[in-house]
């Protein structure tokens, strides 16, 4: 059973001044009215809102959102997750224990090991060590909860990267930072006074956006899927 309260104090504290500095950065108001800008090539203003969304099951919308995100998924797995099979029962049983209306900051024990076992079955259907698209595909589904985790975003706040719990705690311990929550509101206050369409993005897209677009120019594309768990 996972301690999703204990964090590492260190690891948190570092965690915690690269991202105030990214969300405090001049630029990052300007960056982040650009990834949610429906006229540039970014993905902030369909992944979440793709239709149709149905809370508790994948389908082709949300396949066909997560490659806007630069991530793809395999023909097998397309099968697995699409035809009438018991895999995709299963996955609609996973996502039916996890509560659509729950935000990181407000999750407790049990519904973080709901995500965790959704998460952990998305990832086993995709085969391979497709943790990035797991995410990815996680997050569409549960965006207040589920965190965009992939190596852009660990490598900019410099998350652990050894267990995937690990770093649910530590991003969950950071949306509960009074520090971190009024850099964000300042961000999202900022970024609309210039004109970005920020409504109903929960809180923690904002952090995962404005985390991954820190050191990206209009041009940039991400990268492959790293190592991780």
């Amino acid at each position: 059973m996972t301690d999703w309260d204990h964090v590492d104090r260190d690891t948190f504290t570092t965690l915690h001044q690269r991202t105030l500095g990214i969300l405090t950065a001049p630029e990052a108001p300007a960056k982040l009215r650009h990834f949610y800008d429906r006229a540039a090539d970014r993905a902030g203003a369909t992944f979440h809102t793709l239709q149709p969304v149905h809370p508790y099951d994948i389908g082709a919308s949300d396949l066909l959102a997560i490659t806007l995100m630069d991530v793809t998924v395999s023909p097998r797995a397309v099968r697995a997750m699409l035809d009438p099979e018991p895999t995709r029962e299963a996955l609609r049983e996973s996502l039916r224990r996890v509560r659509p209306d729950v935000a990181l900051a407000d999750a407790d024990a049990d519904t973080l090991d709901a995500a965790a076992s959704l998460y952990e079955r998305v990832k086993l259907v995709l085969g391979g060590n497709k943790w990035v698209t797991a995410s990815k595909i996680c997050a569409r589904k549960r965006p207040a909860l589920i965190p965009v985790r992939d190596s852009v975003v660990v490598e900019e706040i410099r998350l652990p990267n050894t267990d995937f719990r690990i770093d649910w705690a530590l991003l969950r311990a950071l949306v509960r930072d009074q520090e971190i929550v009024a850099a964000l509101d300042a961000l999202a206050a900022d970024a609309g006074a210039i004109g970005a369409d920020l409504q109903g993005v929960p809180t923690l897209r904002l952090l995962d956006s404005a985390v991954w677009m820190h050191r990206r120019n209009i041009g940039d594309r991400s990268g492959p899927e790293r190592v991780g768990d």
